[in-house]
């Protein structure tokens, strides 16, 4: 598919509402919502570029997330309003560097994410090649530092099994990416939870898991940083494959919103 060379908008907003029924217990976004939200904005902008989901079919061709990288200073809380901004840093033949923004109501900055896009063929599972009109990319900056190198985990010291079943997956008939967030947020305990935020998450898409598979959780502090903790969640039995790799960092704050009024 080629995109005519025509001057186009470098970036896209879209005005944000957060509701009771989209927080977690801190009663603040999670980070897996969010992520959700960033994935509908960055697919509004790629619509409005003529790159989206309708074009790329035409050719039996899809994007698909492959790295999220999402910082945060600060949670949306119930009922805030905020905008998300998201642009395009790099393009190639198969592949889209895209950024975003977190802005509060007051045009603060609440955090930034960085993500890696790759246009397969739906069928084959392969690279398909998309060209994209120079245009497309902004030079707007994106403050957080790029992912880094995502490194297995060897010593687990948390190692949960889990299933993935029917609310897992998305129209693709795998695993939604932000359901493997999910599935990590829940190895980790309420309190832990009410007492920690997750400021940042690396996460790399590796390899999808269909419905109904098998999974193992494992999780590993980094030695040097206890609230720092790697991620893998792999296939069950053997041979295992690795469907996603991850990074947390957690900070402590304590519980904030409605929790800290009971």
């Amino acid at each position: 598919m080629c995109i005519p060379d025509t001057p186009v908008s470098d970036y896209f907003t879209r005005p944000e509402r957060l509701s009771a029924a989209e927080t977690g217990a801190r009663g603040e976004l999670t980070m897996a919502a969010l992520e959700r939200r960033i994935i509908v904005a960055a697919t509004e902008h790629a619509d409005n570029l003529g790159v989206g989901y309708d074009e790329l079919l035409t050719d039996g061709n899809a994007w698909v997330l492959s790295r999220m990288s999402i910082e945060m200073e600060r949670m949306p809380r119930i009922h805030d309003t905020f905008r998300i901004v998201t642009w395009i840093e790099t393009i190639n033949r198969h592949l889209s560097e895209r950024n975003a923004s977190i802005i509060d109501a007051e045009g603060r900055p609440m955090g930034h994410a960085r993500s890696l896009w790759a246009c397969i063929n739906i069928a084959s599972r392969r690279p398909a090649s998309i060209n994209m009109a120079d245009a497309m990319v902004s030079s707007r900056p994106c403050p957080i530092a790029p992912q880094p190198r995502l490194r297995p985990v060897e010593a687990p010291s948390i190692v949960a099994p889990c299933r993935f079943t029917y609310s897992d997956i998305d129209f693709n008939r795998h695993v939604n990416s932000a359901r493997y967030v999910e599935h990590i947020d829940n190895c980790f305990p309420l309190s832990f939870h009410d007492g920690h935020r997750l400021q940042r998450i690396d996460i790399a898409y590796l390899r999808e898991a269909p419905y109904d598979s098998e999974a193992l959780v494992k999780i590993a502090p980094l030695p040097d940083s206890p609230l720092t903790f790697s991620v893998d969640i792999d296939s069950a039995g053997a041979p295992a494959v690795t469907h996603c790799r991850a990074l947390l960092r957690f900070v402590p704050c304590p519980s904030s919103g409605f929790m800290a009024k009971i």
